[in-house]
C-alpha cells in the first residue's frame, strides 16, 4: 500500500502518497490451481486450454511439492492424452 507523506508540518497541505516497494511474493496456490482447473474445464483438450504463464505457475507449485499442483497437473495432462493432443 501507499505510503503517505505530509508536505508540510501544520498539516494544512495535501498529502501525497509515494509507491512503496513491493516484495516479490508467489502466486496464490488456490488460485492457479482454480483457474487451471476453470481453463482446463471449459476447452475440449487438456494443457493447450490452460494458457502457458498459468501452467508455469502450476508446473512450479507441482515441482515444489503442492499436492493438489502435482494431482491437477496430473489430471490435465491425463485429459489431453485422452483427446488425443499432445504435450
Amino acid at each position: 500500500m501507499p505510503k503517505a507523506d505530509r508536505m508540510s508540518e501544520g498539516g494544512n497541505m495535501p498529502l501525497t502518497l509515494t509507491p512503496t516497494p513491493t516484495t516479490t511474493t508467489s502466486p496464490d496456490p488456490a488460485l492457479i490451481i482454480g483457474l487451471s482447473l476453470s481453463f482446463a474445464r471449459q476447452g475440449r483438450g487438456g494443457s493447450a486450454t490452460v494458457p502457458a504463464p498459468l501452467l508455469h505457475d502450476l508446473t512450479g507449485l507441482s515441482q515444489a511439492g503442492d499436492p493438489t499442483a502435482i494431482l491437477v497437473s496430473q489430471w490435465i495432462a491425463g485429459r489431453a492424452t485422452r483427446t488425443g493432443e499432445r504435450r
